[in-house]
């Protein structure tokens, strides 16, 4: 996706600052853009709720307090596509948190390992969930990005390869690698961009998807996609 629309509802300044912080660190070493948005207290989130993708929630509110904010939020919205990640110094009132359906939590003092690992999942999950327009037989088809196994540049527009076979964007290469999720996607040829989900094994002769399909590999990107599989958690 483009950019990964983030609010933070937290009343101590310092603490915004240091997720804030985090979150630049994050788009540095990964690429990852975030639009983010900050609240001090749980009325000022309800007041100026918009669809958000990431939701950093702090329990301990000043009036209402971060559990409640969020049942409020879910009577006039639905959260069904909204993570969830609660943050908090008090881990005692972390089972509560599993009323509103939050995906993860992160205990204060922040540690950067440990967000940094729950806004992994959230972007993972977020990923899932993204789609694509392809075209067959120039009609229409909405994909999720998780279901393409790789791309092929076809000069002006790129053939896509996914679970249910192959279709046409027309888009180039260069505006595909942009808009598609940095996570899971990486340029392993110039005319190629696999899925890293999708990787049985990488050797000489390519990389091996899980399909059992050969991808043709350049040796300057070699080292971007095992350390792209690394950072995934795959082996």
């Amino acid at each position: 996706m483009d950019c990964v629309r983030i609010a933070i509802c937290e009343d101590c300044m310092e603490i915004r600052q240091i997720i804030c912080g985090f979150l630049q660190q994050y788009h540095q070493e990964f690429g990852e853009n975030f639009e983010i948005t900050s609240f001090s207290t749980g009325e000022e989130l309800v007041d100026g709720w918009k669809q958000f993708d990431i939701l950093l929630l702090d329990i301990d509110l000043p009036g209402i307090d971060g559990i409640s904010a969020a049942k409020k939020l879910e009577q006039l919205y639905s959260l069904k596509t909204c993570h969830i990640i609660m943050v908090s110094g008090l881990p005692e009132r972390f089972q509560e948190t599993y009323r509103i359906m939050a995906k993860d939590f992160v205990i204060k003092p922040i540690e950067k390992d440990k967000f940094f690992d729950a806004l992994d999942y959230a972007l993972r999950c977020i990923n899932m969930n993204s789609k694509v327009v392809i075209y067959r037989k120039r009609i229409p088809y909405q994909i999720y990005e998780k279901d393409i196994y790789y791309i092929k540049a076809m000069g002006n527009y790129c053939r896509v390869t996914t679970l249910q076979g192959h279709g046409d964007v027309n888009e180039t290469m260069t505006t595909l690698e942009d808009t598609l999720s940095h996570k899971i996607f990486v340029r392993c040829h110039r005319s190629y961009l696999v899925n890293v989900l999708y990787i049985e094994n990488i050797s000489t002769k390519g990389i091996k998807l899980i399909t059992k399909e050969i991808i043709p590999i350049s040796r300057g990107h070699l080292a971007e996609i095992k350390n792209r599989i690394s950072q995934i958690g795959l082996t």
